[in-house]
């Protein structure tokens, strides 16, 4: 999984996926991966979570304010 960084305002990762099975980022809510601390979390905006397929592609930010990585663009 995908964990809080160090120096974390800002910080922007890509992650692609290589993978023919396709790949979910999954939405931030109090059920959905709640093994998973908040910091750690994943916030879609759509409500949904996003799937890649094939070899999708997704863009994330982190933000201090929110305590969540937030989901900037997805090639699907």
């Amino acid at each position: 999984g995908i964990t809080k960084p160090t120096n974390p305002d800002g910080r922007v990762d890509i992650l692609y996926n290589t993978s023919n099975d396709g790949a979910t980022v999954q939405n931030m809510t109090i059920t959905n991966n709640a093994t998973s601390t908040a910091a750690n979390r994943i916030l879609t905006n759509t409500g949904a979570d996003v799937v890649t397929t094939g070899t999708g592609i997704v863009t994330l930010i982190y933000s201090v304010t929110d305590a969540r990585w937030i989901l900037l663009t997805s090639l699907l």
